[in-house]
């Protein structure tokens, strides 16, 4: 049987989504956002990996993601269906 691990993203209210979209309240700058992105890779986009110099890095940690519809139809209407193609 596999170890399953969830990595959750939710501000203190319990939403990831703010007043001004899903994206609204994710760090995606600075310090915090930095931290995330060394010690969890995986869970960073495809096509923000190479920009954020983790390209190279594989995926140790994750390898199936399950995003939320509000999430994934930005990069839907942009003819992005699988923006984690580095994982299962």
């Amino acid at each position: 049987m596999r170890r399953l691990t969830s990595y959750i993203a939710a501000t203190l209210d319990h939403y990831l989504a703010g007043p001004g979209g899903p994206h609204a309240v994710v760090p995606v700058e600075g310090e915090q956002a930095m931290a995330i992105v060394a010690d969890f890779p995986g869970t960073t986009s495809t096509p923000a990996r190479g920009p954020l110099g983790v390209a190279d890095r594989p995926a140790t940690r994750f390898d199936t993601p399950i995003t939320g519809r509000g999430t994934y139809e930005p990069g839907f209407e942009q003819a992005l269906t699988r923006p984690y193609t580095h994982l299962r």
